[in-house]
């Protein structure tokens, strides 16, 4: 199935009658080798149909642009939910994320917050504290079938609230060792 089928497929899916106020599903490069997870869509990804797209996304966009990364995003659930994605949204979703993860077979997936690392790892619910603990080291899971290393970091909207990060509101650089590993992928 092509990138345009499974689009109109999530666009017209139907599972989460009563939470979803739109969709987004994917942009990027379906070829790229780096794979960013979103939580979930937000009012301005819902209008453009592509994860990402609002103020969380121009935060990561200039992070992406400052790295040079040629990447794949995508989020655990397609649909803008009222607040927080429920565990019936992501069970709804997670064949579109499987499908995202093995047709970009992504060699390093960045997931973004703890709704996202749960759902690349498939792991729910995650240890206490087992988020902050992982958060920015490099780990090697198979997910969804694809061995690949993941790097969990914070929402962006973590950034944004707090001001934290590199000249505040900003995602802070990558590690010497994590750019060494992208450095093969871009």
């Amino acid at each position: 199935m092509s990138l345009e089928e499974k689009n109109l497929e999530v666009q017209n899916c139907s599972k989460c009658v009563g939470y979803s106020q739109g969709k987004a599903f994917f942009r990027g490069d379906i070829k790229a080798k780096i794979l960013i997870v979103g939580e979930a869509a937000g009012k301005t990804e819902v209008k453009y149909s592509q994860p990402f797209m609002g103020i969380c996304g121009k935060t990561l966009q200039r992070w992406i642009e400052e790295h040079n990364f040629k990447v794949a995003i995508t989020n655990v659930c397609m649909c803008k939910p009222f607040y927080k994605p429920t565990k019936e949204m992501v069970t709804n979703c997670r064949p579109y994320l499987e499908w995202v993860v093995n047709t970009v077979k992504p060699r390093v997936i960045f997931p973004f917050g703890t709704t996202a690392f749960k759902a690349v790892l498939g792991i729910d619910p995650l240890p206490s504290k087992y988020v902050s603990e992982q958060c920015y080291t490099i780990s090697r899971v198979n997910s969804f079938g694809i061995d690949a290393l993941t790097y969990p970091m914070p929402h962006p909207r973590y950034f944004i609230s707090t001001g934290k990060g590199v000249e505040g509101k900003r995602i802070p650089k990558l590690s010497p060792e994590i750019l060494k590993i992208i450095e093969v992928y871009r």
